[in-house]
């Protein structure tokens, strides 16, 4: 990739023109703004990815998370994982598990 390209994305956040820059601005509008931004629902879905191969292993259900007490293993486990993974909030972490 050219140097002087990359210069560019210290200042912004994509490569294009303007017009692709007010697409991709427009399309963010149109579904929500910023909680509906393509990166977040990117990390959601891999959170979500994270919840069941966590539920999975240990073999327990959906349900069960919010029965067990913030301290259990497979929580802590789970919680770390969506961390270091993802940019969702503790908040979203916390309504899941």
């Amino acid at each position: 990739m050219d140097k002087e390209m990359l210069k560019g994305t210290r200042r912004g956040w994509f490569f294009g023109s303007d017009e692709f820059r007010d697409g991709l601005l427009d399309r963010i509008r149109k579904s929500g703004g910023k909680e509906a931004c393509f990166g977040r629902l990117h990390d959601e879905q891999e959170a979500e990815r994270i919840i069941e191969r966590g539920l999975g292993m240990w073999g327990v259900r959906r349900g069960d998370l919010q029965k067990m007490p913030k301290g259990k293993q497979e929580k802590i486990a789970i919680n770390c994982l969506i961390c270091k993974r993802t940019i969702m909030t503790n908040g979203w972490i916390a309504k899941q598990l």
